[in-house]
């Protein structure tokens, strides 16, 4: 019996390899007699818990370190502590195993960059044909080189397959636990999709799925759990998703949707519940409706996704791709859910002989597809294929980013490689940031709209390239993401910036802001690569998602101090009052800082005014020369409201 095919039985650290494949747990030696666990390993946040089994009678069960985990007397461990540690169960008759146990300080999520998942691990068939656990070892090594974070496991005619009259089942709990091992070792996650998930799911009670769940709940390297791909109503699925949730909500629930253009083609829709709508109205109201649905539940959808290949062999279809990404992005918007979507990185033929459905992309092309997604506000992008697929019925891939002798292809993998390094380098910044605004420069796609007159970013050219607006959610920052749509050619433009003073880059190197030299007529020149993009900062406190009306009085006030009281300072304090003052009056002259912001500068010049009287410059006013002024000042001032529109500077085109 192969080591593989006796994975369920033998004792964790001798099988599965987390002693041995991760730092500061050594290996476990296997006991004479070993017991079977419910779970090879587990991967705890502080403060949680998990029921480990065995399969003896009269168990103890010990912890190596209760710092980090404790045990109790049924086999309920509990995380205490940062770190990692190991249990053992020891039945009546002697037989043990033992098994490592990871705590972290928090739970695992992905809020914190850009997900960069692969649709299409290694297949099972090629994995399970060579010489031990090499082909395992070197695959998963690949895809963490190339910086992936998440592998979506797929129930599928590869995956479970017959040979000859022998049913082969490749895609059992088995192979995903030891995908998960994988996963582990090298930093990643991976969904499980063993031959009981997808369509079978739909036979089952909320307990039993459950039951199947909690089998994989807490093991490490599981992320999450396949439901199905493509569903054209995916409401049907709504308790499936609930139940899973229920078991594990931590875990990613993935679904994935059909693209726009099938709803297009069958106008009448998945269902009656949604014919006799437009299709794009159609397909976001089934969208939001299964959103809707798992908010309900109290478990909020992880992600939407879906696929839409623009590359085909015919033509690149730019028009149905942008359609799309703006229907998710609005649909994620409005229920306040991360959108995904699928990276065509293959070419797919519908037929052995040539009938080519869509090409292999151009490492450009592929540049321009994540880059456009980041500028829509995407959060994980997906590698379709990563690993070539193989024995499909009615489908035929080639040149993916590893073919199906797992060799890296000499064309895509280094690029996609240096791609996805800017990718979780930009995504420290981008997973804050809501894509508020999109717009076209040159030729329109998918019922996209040209840029406003009185846009953030202004037109002076009909050079190709895609512009969004983008907020942080958090501290309400703005920051402008322009790419380049010729993926075929560099492009170079130039771009007005209306009463923007400075600009800071994100570098896709290191993710820090570098200042950008913003000239005095506003006119900004950009070049970029094929496909290739810049994200841009914009100045602290400014906003322009909506129109800012601020009220100047105290501003204008405090400015009034500053000028009848400056002669009272000195040197570098100042300089220092002048440079607030200043700052304070260009912010209320621009009309597109914020109150909050405005209020801090007031609030700044007034404490820096106070300084100076405690250090007996005659900040404070006194008698009835210093009372005067104020009034004087105020009645100028009044209350001023400013609702500032931008005009382009004489002489620029429109």
């Amino acid at each position: 019996m192969t080591l593989f095919k006796r994975l369920a039985v033998l004792p964790v650290a001798a099988l599965f390899g987390f002693g041995a494949l991760s730092a500061g747990v050594p290996a476990v030696a296997r006991a004479e007699t070993a017991l079977s666990l419910g779970k090879p390993a587990l991967e705890l946040a502080m403060g949680e818990s998990e029921l480990m089994t065995a399969d003896g009678e009269g168990l103890v069960w010990q912890s190596a370190d209760e710092r980090i985990a404790t045990v109790s007397a049924n086999g309920v461990v509990e995380a205490v502590g940062v770190g990692e540690t190991a249990v053992t169960v020891t039945d009546g008759n002697g037989a043990s195993a033992t098994f490592p146990v990871y705590v972290l300080e928090k739970e695992r999520t992905f809020d914190d960059n850009i997900l960069i998942s692969v649709f299409w691990p290694p297949t099972a068939e090629y994995m399970n044909a060579g010489n031990g656990d090499e082909r395992w070892d070197e695959q998963f090594r690949l895809l963490s080189d190339a910086h992936i974070d998440f592998l979506c496991n797929v129930t599928g005619r590869d995956r479970q397959q017959n040979i000859g009259s022998t049913p082969k089942q490749e895609n059992t709990k088995e192979t995903n636990l030891k995908m998960a091992q994988y996963a582990h070792k090298y930093g990643m996650r991976v969904s499980v999709a063993d031959e009981r998930f997808g369509a079978a799911f739909q036979s089952m009670s909320s307990v039993q799925i459950e039951e199947i769940i909690s089998e994989y709940r807490n093991v490490p390297g599981v992320g999450g759990y396949y439901i199905l791909d493509e569903p054209p109503d995916p409401m049907p699925f709504a308790d499936i998703y609930e139940a899973i949730k229920i078991a594990d909500p931590t875990g990613y629930a993935h679904l994935n949707f059909l693209p726009l253009n099938w709803y297009i083609q069958n106008a009448d829709g998945a269902t009656g519940l949604y014919r006799g709508l437009p299709p794009e109205e159609a397909y976001k109201k089934i969208v939001r409706d299964w959103c809707e649905a798992n908010e309900a539940t109290g478990f909020p959808q992880d992600y939407i996704m879906f696929d839409q290949y623009p590359f085909r062999y015919s033509e690149t279809t730019l028009d149905l791709f942008y359609q799309n990404l703006n229907a998710i992005r609005e649909v994620g918007l409005e229920c306040n859910v991360k959108t995904a979507l699928y990276l065509q990185s293959n070419r797919a033929d519908m037929q052995p002989s040539g009938d080519h459905a869509t090409r292999c992309p151009t490492p450009a092309e592929i540049r321009y597809e994540a880059m456009l997604a980041l500028a829509y506000g995407y959060k994980q992008l997906s590698y379709f294929t990563w690993f070539q697929p193989t024995n499909r019925n009615g489908e035929w891939f080639y040149d993916s980013i590893v073919n199906d002798q797992g060799t890296p292809s000499e064309t895509l993998y280094e690029p996609v490689k240096q791609l996805n390094d800017e990718i979780h380098t930009l995504g420290k910044t981008l997973i804050r940031l809501d894509s508020m605004e999109v717009h076209l420069n040159g030729p329109l796609y998918g019922g996209q709209t040209e840029i406003p007159a009185d846009f953030v970013v202004g037109s002076m050219d009909d050079v190709p390239y895609t512009v969004a607006l983008l907020k942080d959610r958090f501290t309400g920052d703005n920051y402008v993401m322009l790419v380049n749509n010729d993926f075929g050619q560099a492009m170079q433009t130039s771009v007005f910036l209306e009463g923007i003073p400075a600009l800071r880059r994100v570098s896709p190197q290191t993710g820090e802001l570098v200042p950008v030299e913003v000239p005095a007529d506003g006119i900004l020149s950009i070049e970029l690569e094929a496909g290739d993009a810049v994200l841009y900062a914009l100045p602290e406190g400014m906003d322009f998602t909506e129109e800012q009306t601020i009220d100047t009085q105290e501003a204008e006030a405090v400015l009034g101090r500053v000028q009848s009281e400056r002669g009272k300072f000195k040197g570098d304090a100042l300089k220092e009052l002048d440079a607030a003052a200043e700052q304070l009056r260009t912010a209320i002259e621009n009309g597109h800082y914020t109150q909050a912001y405005v209020d801090g500068l007031t609030e700044r010049v007034r404490t820096l005014l106070a300084k100076g009287g405690k250090k007996g410059c005659g900040a404070a006013l006194g008698g009835g020369a210093g009372l005067g002024v104020l009034l004087a000042v105020a009645a100028a001032a009044a209350l001023c409201l400013i609702r500032k529109k931008k005009q382009p500077p004489q002489g620029r085109e429109p």
